[in-house]
């Protein structure tokens, strides 16, 4: 019908909402329609549909790897730009936080500090509501940071606030970050216990990624308790659940678990690592989970 009425908007409309349909099924499909509704809404200078179109798009070649950083970033720098022209301030902040995310994850750690701070000049004027996840990012700026003293104060902050704006997936992850700060400041029984009572919310809201992240945060747990064989094994489970999934780890994780993964083989030796980290490679989701509990 609006290829019959010659309406561009409403064709771009329709191919980005059947598109949609299609981003589990088959993921090649749902891009290459979005991808040409982006196209018109750039012929016609809809410059707010562009914008959030570009944004979802980012954020699913983010997900899937088929990016690099330098053009996730440039693509995100777009949608920003688009929303600054309209003075979309739902917009500005929505993109600066998923930019500040992407540059966290890279270790480009400043450029992530000058947007959240931006996002909190926003949140001035918007209010509490969606604070909790600039303060979510502001505590994971500053753990991979190392300074776990500030990362300990934005995620409880951000706990508090998501508990009471009722967010609950978003809850459910600064618990986790809030445990793996607590880990690394040697707190190890409110660590483990943030961490495990979280794993069943993932699994309930079926967040592979969420349980996985649990399980290399309880593998440094034990291998702090110098229980490396348990360490191997779960971090064994992780990489290959990662695998079979398309789970991608971001730089800034991937250096903390190869951190681990170096200090088990200093600790048992080459052979007995990847004697365990084998075994972890075929336990089922219920196994490593129980090994994490223990």
């Amino acid at each position: 019908i609006y290829k019959d009425l010659e309406d561009q908007q409403g064709i771009a409309y329709s191919l980005g909402a059947i598109g949609w349909s299609y981003y589990f099924s088959d993921p090649q499909k749902y891009l290459n329609m979005v991808e040409q509704s982006v196209e018109i809404f750039r012929s016609i200078d809809d410059k707010l549909d562009l914008a959030v179109m570009i944004f979802w798009i980012n954020q699913f070649m983010d997900q899937t790897g088929q990016q690099g950083y330098e053009q996730l970033k440039a693509n995100y720098a777009e949608s920003l730009a688009h929303f600054r022209k309209l003075g979309h301030l739902v917009g500005i902040l929505n993109a600066l936080e998923n930019a500040a995310r992407l540059a966290i994850f890279h270790e480009d750690f400043q450029p992530a500090r000058a947007m959240l701070e931006e996002c909190l000049e926003i949140h001035q004027s918007l209010g509490e509501q969606g604070r909790s996840l600039t303060l979510e990012l502001l505590g994971h700026l500053s753990f991979s940071m190392g300074d776990y003293n500030s990362a300990q104060k934005y995620l409880e902050d951000s706990f508090v606030l998501s508990k009471i704006n009722g967010e609950r997936i978003l809850h459910n992850w600064v618990s986790v970050r809030l445990g793996y700060v607590l880990l690394r400041k040697g707190e190890l029984e409110k660590a483990r216990e943030l961490m495990i009572t979280t794993i069943p919310q993932f699994l309930d809201a079926d967040i592979l990624v969420g349980v996985v992240y649990i399980l290399e945060g309880l593998a440094s747990l034990h291998l702090s308790l110098k229980q490396a064989e348990a360490a191997a094994r779960l971090l064994g489970w992780a990489d290959k659940t990662r695998q079979d999934d398309h789970i991608l780890r971001p730089p800034v994780e991937e250096k903390d678990v190869q951190k681990d993964k170096s200090a088990i083989i200093e600790m048992i030796g080459e052979e007995a690592y990847s004697l365990a980290y084998d075994e972890g490679r075929n336990l089922s989701m219920q196994q490593a989970v129980e090994l994490a509990r223990e």
